[in-house]
């Protein structure tokens, strides 16, 4: 069957994807309408489909109506016969052969023509009917035979697909006529006319005495001068099984075989019982099926002596099939969760399949379960069915089809769901494909806000740098493809217009980046999520909730939104600094770095302002930065101690900075020197007590011989320099 072999393609993951979209939001009128098109499909093969939905068996029906009648009546019968038309249907036959020789033995005609035109013997048939080959005990040309053998293999296959026109119409095409009207004996006799279905005008057709054709093909099948697959063919329209088993190879095609049999059997039932087969056509025996439901035939193929015919039968599809088949439809669930643990316990001993096979079982397994859940069947252990769902969603999410992962994640319970779905969010980066699942997941009426903070809280927990209160520290102008990936991670909250978790898990981002001094990542977090906008966003998506809806919101603390500020106080510090470093070093010697060049008149000036920028913004910043928090009575004493740290940390780092920047611009103006120097008198100031944080720095002694080679300088420029 073409499905076991196919390989997985785009087309597939959406084709049952959209199926179980349109199931899942009420497009069908009724959940069955989706197997309209099925239905209709199966009706057609039904020689008495024509027939109203409710009749009645008279003395004067036909046949057929008879057989329908036992189909409408039984379901195990009509089940029968839909999987017999599923297998034909999925049964693949080989191209029909190129060279047709519209002339039945061919070869043989000629070399007769030539023998009695030239007066010599031959030892081939004489005459040209279909039984002269046995009648005269002769044969025919060998170019025929194969020739033969070529036809009868391709019709033999249109038969087992159920393509019994096509069949026919080869026949004709090939001068085997008497074995086309053979064929046409498959039909049930049905006159619409007197069934009272078509009482504008009726047609009839089929066979009127079907037992005795049927006899007729049988004994065809026991004459060993026909080919193999010649006797199959009647084989198939007799229901024998020998002379058609050993042309059967799969397990598909064996299962076709029994199950046509036991419907055979079946429907003759149904003529004797209302005496529709007369007294001497029923002395010519015919074997019956020596099963009574599918089940024993499925179990016979399972303990094949036919050790292909066995290993086919443990296929995970296979035995899906077998399950469906056997009203077993809790076996579909609990096996391919099972086969799942397996493999990832690693137990090759227990895989009998891998790769493909297995994610085709676990497709077809999946969609099974949820078009039956959608129409109200449970199958499984609920245990087992999420193992299936989130184990589906892992090959979406390697299959690049993550935008089919929300519809799934749907049908899992909730705490499941978030923790599957989390996974998925946390690995996603690139934003266009990060506000496609959220518009996905409202659609499908996920949990989006709990499970963005489930997958932020995953990312940071994976962090390499998230400990807060190490004792560590040391200044980093590195961006780790870690720190990248924990900035982007608050870009969740942004996009889901979720303000209160995204400043405070930024004010938490600050803190940790901070204080293990990942500087130009703070930097680029800044840029990634602006204070500004995330705090103004705050506030307009606040006042709009309390005026449009009955909702509270998270509120942020005026403490965090203070601390938030300060950060950005920090910031803008750090990015006077560096614009102040590439304004320096653009004086420099490219030939001796230590010599600078004279500057010109417009640097000078240029250096002069922005070096006194640089002074007020830090000087600004280090009398008060986080100050107010370290002595608020609303702030936990775990909080103060690391906001302390920071200050310990940062406000020596920033004079230091100012400093070199003093020295540097004294090229602009000696008179910096001055102010450097002033800097030992900002620091040892009582009231702002920064000495305490140099000291506890570790960072005073370079602050003072900092200030030493700025005095140093500032007497070799003299009344320039510190003095006036």
């Amino acid at each position: 069957m073409t499905f076991l072999n196919d390989n997985t393609n785009i087309d597939e993951f959406f084709l049952f994807s959209d199926f179980l979209e349109k199931l899942k939001f009420g497009q069908y009128n009724d959940p069955f309408d989706v197997l309209k098109e099925f239905s209709n499909a199966i009706s057609k093969k039904f020689r008495n489909s024509e027939l109203p939905p409710n009749f009645t068996v008279r003395q004067y029906s036909s046949d057929a109506a008879i057989q329908e009648h036992r189909i409408r009546e039984s379901p195990r019968y009509r089940e029968n016969w839909i999987v017999i038309l599923w297998l034909q249907h999925f049964l693949v036959y080989s191209s029909e052969p190129s060279d047709i020789i519209g002339t039945k033995w061919l070869y043989t005609k000629n070399t007769l023509t030539q023998t009695q035109r030239l007066g010599f013997p031959n030892s081939i048939i004489t005459d040209f009917d279909i039984d002269a080959p046995s009648r005269q005990k002769k044969n025919i040309e060998n170019k025929d035979k194969m020739y033969d053998e070529q036809v009868f293999r391709y019709i033999f296959e249109l038969m087992q697909a159920g393509k019994y026109k096509e069949a026919c119409n080869f026949c004709d095409l090939t001068g085997n006529i008497s074995l086309s009207l053979a064929i046409a004996g498959i039909y049930e006799y049905f006159d619409s006319f007197i069934e009272g279905s078509n009482l504008q005008g009726g047609s009839a057709n089929g066979i009127l005495n079907k037992a005795l054709w049927r006899r007729m093909c049988w004994q065809l099948t026991q004459d060993n001068t026909l080919s193999s697959y010649e006797r199959g063919i009647y084989g198939i329209l007799s229901s024998d099984i020998p002379s058609v088993l050993s042309l059967s190879h799969t397990w598909e095609t064996q299962l076709l075989l029994y199950l046509s049999s036991l419907v055979t059997s079946e429907a003759e039932q149904s003529l004797f019982e209302k005496n529709r087969i007369e007294k001497d056509v029923a002395l010519i025996k015919v074997p019956q099926s020596d099963f009574t439901s599918s089940a024993e035939i499925l179990n016979l193929l399972s303990n094949s002596p036919n050790s292909q015919i066995k290993k086919e039968s443990q296929h995970s599809c296979r035995r899906f099939i077998s399950a469906i088949i056997n009203n077993e439809l809790d076996f579909i669930v609990d096996y391919t969760a099972k086969k799942i643990e397996y493999l990832l316990q690693g137990d090759d001993n227990e895989m009998e399949e891998e790769g493909q096979d297995l994610e085709n079982s676990i497709r077809f397994a999946i969609h099974v379960m949820l078009f039956l859940q959608q129409i109200g069947q449970t199958i499984g252990e609920e245990q087992n069915r999420d193992i299936i769902i989130q184990t589906y969603i892992e090959i979406l999410r390697t299959s690049n089809h993550s935008n089919l992962i929300p519809l799934y994640v749907s049908y899992l319970s909730n705490e499941t769901a978030l923790t599957a779905y989390s996974i998925v969010l946390a690995d996603i980066e690139d934003p266009n494909e990060r506000r496609m699942h959220i518009a996905l997941a409202k659609k499908y009426g996920l949990d989006i806000e709990n499970t963005i903070r489930r997958a932020v809280s995953d990312i940071f927990d994976l962090y390499d740098d998230k400990d807060i209160h190490t004792s560590t520290f040391e200044f980093s102008s590195e961006v780790s493809e870690s720190d990248k990936r924990i900035c982007k991670a608050v870009e969740w909250y942004m996009d889901n217009g979720m303000w209160s978790d995204c400043i405070h898990t930024s004010v938490l981002l600050y803190r940790m980046l901070l204080n293990k001094g990942k500087i130009q990542t703070v930097r680029e977090f800044s840029r990634l999520i602006p204070i500004e906008k995330i705090l103004k966003s705050y506030k307009t998506h606040r006042l709009r909730i309390s005026i449009e809806e009955d909702f509270e919101l998270s509120v942020i603390t005026e403490g965090l939104e203070v601390e938030l500020r300060e950060y950005q106080r920090l910031l803008n510090c750090l990015e006077l600094i560096e614009i102040w470093n590439l304004n320096y070093a653009s004086t420099l010697n490219t030939k001796n770095q230590s010599q600078p060049h004279i500057p010109s008149e417009l640097w000078k000036r240029d250096a002069i302002t922005l070096c006194t920028k640089v002074s007020d913004s830090i000087q600004n910043l280090c009398a008060t930065w986080l100050f107010e928090i370290t002595e608020s009575e609303k702030v936990d004493n775990t909080t103060k101690q690391l906001i302390f740290r920071l200050r310990t940390r940062y406000i020596p780092f920033l004079l230091i900075e100012l400093l070199r920047t003093f020295i540097e611009a004294q090229l602009a103006d000696p008179s910096f020197l001055k102010e450097a120097a002033s800097l030992a008198t900002f620091v040892a100031s009582e009231d702002l007590k920064l000495y305490d944080l140099f000291v506890q720095s570790g960072r005073l002694s370079l602050f003072l011989e900092t200030i030493a080679d700025a005095c140093a300088d500032g007497v070799v420029h003299g009344e320039r320099g510190i003095f006036e």
